[in-house]
């Protein structure tokens, strides 16, 4: 997968040759495999999540009822391989060089309920906890931002990766598939793209009162 990456996209930059190291494939979902290295060799993230709380903030118990809450359903070997590759790509937080890792969630990947409202309110206080971090910025983009002239978040989940390279791609996913973008002038218009969410987002003080309000009403 990754030396097929490399002559499709890489263009003899030897990043996905090299991104071999970060990771064990077999861990992460078909669709994830193109994503996952270029996750890992990332100086920063800048993510749009809109209908569930993202990988890198789930923990562990919601990210098995999502596995396991899933159709097909699948084998137990296999939920657990996921969530160990799900959860091992948390060390981005604290990996050096370190990352700048952003994420604006929807308020409704916020408040959709599963596996159970104590996996809800453990997963909310978890997310409230990452805001913490000095290279982790959280908030909330809440449910009536659309309301006025401009609604840039209308085409869904987005993450803008920045590699140590300095190249910039953007991952894609929709369904059971996924989509890697490096052409330069597209790359542009999601980050722009971004950038108009962020704004319209609650500011991270914000965010943080209002995740943590949540964790207290799931209580």
């Amino acid at each position: 997968m990754l030396e097929a990456l490399e002559r499709v996209l890489g263009e003899g930059s030897g990043i996905f040759e090299e991104a071999r190291e970060f990771v064990r494939l077999d861990r992460y979902p078909r669709k994830f495999m193109g994503f996952a290295p270029l996750e890992q060799r990332s100086v920063a993230l800048y993510i749009y999540e809109t209908h569930l709380i993202n990988g890198l903030l789930q923990t562990e118990r919601y990210a098995e009822a999502l596995f396991r809450g899933g159709f097909p359903p699948l084998p137990d070997e296999q939920v657990e391989e996921l969530i160990e590759g799900r959860m091992a790509r948390k060390a981005l937080f604290s990996r050096q060089p370190t990352a700048l890792i952003e994420v604006v969630v929807d308020e409704s990947a916020l408040r959709r309920q599963i596996g159970s409202r104590e996996i809800m309110r453990e997963q909310l206080k978890h997310v409230a906890e990452m805001a913490g971090l000095r290279n982790a910025t959280i908030q909330v983009l809440p449910l009536d931002a659309g309301l006025g002239d401009e609604c840039p978040a209308e085409r869904g989940t987005q993450t803008l990766i920045e590699t140590l390279e300095g190249d910039r791609f953007v991952y894609l996913e929709l369904g059971g598939e996924s989509l890697l973008v490096k052409e330069i002038s597209e790359v542009r218009t999601y980050a722009q793209r971004y950038a108009k969410i962020r704004a319209q987002a609650l500011s991270p003080a914000d965010s943080l009162s209002f995740i943590e309000r949540l964790a207290g009403e799931d209580g």
